[in-house]
């Protein structure tokens, strides 16, 4: 009898943690949702877990964020797609959503980046379990995972970097390199998502991808450096560069004007505050047109 009680406890627990996949979530997911219960194609399966991806860079709670993150690695596993897991994996481990999972959570996003052959991404984050879980049980396991040479995290991505401009391109660049180098520094972050270091391997990961003018991937790191760290020393710079791609590279100068007039709201007294004012000013102007404002200021100020 007491074993039977302690059964229904634990379905009921069990029924407590799981999450609704439409009635709590956005109108477009339960749409999405009804057609994959209707017909559970590959089709409708993807569908649905684009719009969960999309939902992830919404201004959403925090609890329903939760919640997205668990269908899409519900749905991730139903499918057999583990590499559909992969932003989920990277929004929980960002914003600490699941502590008590980030272990699993690390090894999982870790096992995923070596089955794609991102090795450099895989090798952080299995060293950084290592680092962090030397009593683990499976420890021997994991190690056994990591490439030989890696001895040291900081020393590991210091020569990743170096290898940057190893036969480089047309534009100075070894891009496979380079890009290796932004796995391995998001990796980091993501493992060691408290670590003061951080921070700085993601900022240095941005003038990276920018160089490689992969964009919208240099935005998501700014994005996540001035969410998740905002008192480290570049945040002010990172969202200035931010707004300055969005209006120069991208053209979107609605978006830019956003960023601009949240950096003045956000640092009104920083160095870069005037430089910002300016472009704000003066935002959709051609070069020639901003040249020549500025001739004609220093005349004003200087006149002969």
């Amino acid at each position: 009898m007491r074993y039977f009680v302690l059964l229904i406890v634990s379905l009921a627990s069990i029924g407590s943690c799981t999450e609704p996949k439409t009635s709590a979530l956005t109108p477009e997911i339960g749409a999405l949702e009804e057609s994959y219960a209707s017909d559970p194609s590959p089709m409708n399966a993807n569908k649905l877990l684009a719009e969960l991806s999309k939902a992830l860079g919404k201004d959403h709670s925090a609890d329903l964020k939760k919640q997205i993150i668990n269908r899409g690695m519900e749905l991730s596993n139903e499918i057999k797609m583990p590499l559909r897991s992969i932003p989920f994996i990277h929004e929980t481990l960002k914003k600490n959503y699941f502590p008590k999972q980030t272990n699993e959570n690390i090894l999982k996003l870790a096992d995923i980046m070596k089955s794609i052959k991102k090795d450099a991404a895989a090798n952080i984050l299995y060293k950084s379990y290592v680092d962090t879980n030397p009593n683990d049980q499976s420890i021997a396991e994991v190690k056994a995972k990591i490439s030989e040479e890696i001895k040291d995290l900081e020393q590991y991505i210091l020569s990743l970097g170096e290898k940057i401009f190893d036969d480089p391109d047309q534009f100075g660049l070894n891009r496979q390199n380079a890009q290796n180098y932004v796995d391995a520094c998001e990796a980091y972050a993501l493992a060691n998502k408290n670590s003061l270091k951080s921070p700085e391997h993601l900022y240095k990961a941005a003038e990276i991808a920018r160089s490689l003018r992969t964009f919208p991937k240099t935005l998501s790191i700014y994005d996540w450096i001035v969410t998740e760290y905002p008192q480290y020393e570049k945040t002010p710079t990172s969202m200035f560069l931010k707004g300055f791609i969005i209006e120069n590279e991208l053209g979107n100068s609605p978006a830019a004007k956003e960023v601009y007039a949240l950096f003045l709201e956000t640092y009104p007294n920083h160095d870069l505050a005037d430089d910002v004012k300016f472009l704000l000013e003066n935002i959709g102007k051609s070069n020639e047109e901003i040249l020549e404002l500025i001739e004609k200021n220093k005349k004003d100020k200087n006149p002969s």
